[in-house]
C-alpha cells in the first residue's frame, strides 16, 4: 500500500496511515445527510479501534449513537422525576435466614420500562452525574430503613450500597 510508506519532506520522516469509512446505499431512499452520518460512524469507529483500516457501517453503531444522546439526555429528567429506585437483593447467611441486602440502582423509566444499570451508570459517570444519583439512592435506602426499624422484624437489618470509584475522588 503507498499510502503506508514512509517518505522525507523537509528532514522529517513521515510516516501517514489511511482509515476508510464504507457503507452500503439505497440511492433513492438514503439522504446524502443520512450517507454522511453513516461514513462518519463507520469512520469514527475504525479510528477508535486501531486506525489504519477500512470500517464498514453497520446499524448496531448507530443505535449505539442514539441510545448514548438519549441517555444523555434523559438521565438529568430521570433524576428530576424521581425514576432511579433502589432495588434490595436480600443477603441469606448459612441457616437460610435474612441477615441484610444490597441496595442496587434500577431505572424505571415511564415509557422505556426497567434500564439496565450497565447502559445508564457508565453515561451517569461520564456527565458528572454519578454523585447525584449516589446520594439519591442512599437517601432513599435510609427512608427505607426507617420505615423497616418501624415494623420491627426487620430493625437489625443491615444494607449495603454500591458506591461509584468516581465519588471517592
Amino acid at each position: 500500500m503507498v499510502l503506508n510508506e514512509p517518505y522525507e519532506a523537509e528532514a522529517l520522516n513521515i510516516h501517514r496511515t489511511c482509515s476508510i469509512g464504507v457503507t452500503l446505499i439505497e440511492p433513492c431512499k438514503d439522504s446524502s445527510e443520512e450517507i454522511m452520518k453513516r461514513l462518519d460512524l463507520a469512520l469514527y469507529d475504525v479510528k477508535h479501534r486501531n486506525r489504519n483500516a477500512v470500517g464498514l457501517f453497520d446499524p448496531a453503531m448507530q443505535a449505539r449513537v442514539d441510545l448514548r444522546a438519549w441517555l444523555d439526555s434523559n438521565i438529568p429528567a430521570g433524576i428530576i422525576a424521581n425514576e432511579f429506585i433502589p432495588y434490595y437483593q436480600p443477603k441469606i447467611n448459612s441457616e437460610g435466614r435474612c441477615i441484610g441486602a444490597e441496595a442496587l440502582i434500577r431505572w424505571f423509566h415511564p415509557q422505556k420500562g426497567l434500564i439496565s444499570p450497565g447502559d445508564f451508570i457508565p453515561i451517569a459517570e461520564e456527565i458528572g452525574l454519578i454523585g447525584v444519583l449516589g446520594k439519591e439512592v442512599l437517601r432513599k435506602v435510609c427512608i427505607q430503613m426507617a420505615e423497616w426499624k418501624k415494623r420491627g422484624p426487620l430493625e437489625d437489618l443491615e444494607v449495603s450500597i454500591n458506591v461509584s470509584a468516581l465519588q471517592f475522588q
